[in-house]
């Protein structure tokens, strides 16, 4: 099970043209090498 701080609603995903409504989650990235 993943935790996330926060979401994000519909938000619009791009792709060749295509556009897609998708809701997004924040995950805590805390010492990942980025």
């Amino acid at each position: 099970i993943l935790k996330c701080k926060g979401k994000c609603s519909l938000e619009t995903l791009e792709i060749q043209g295509h556009k897609f409504p998708v809701k997004l989650f924040t995950l805590d990235m805390a010492g990942a090498d980025l």
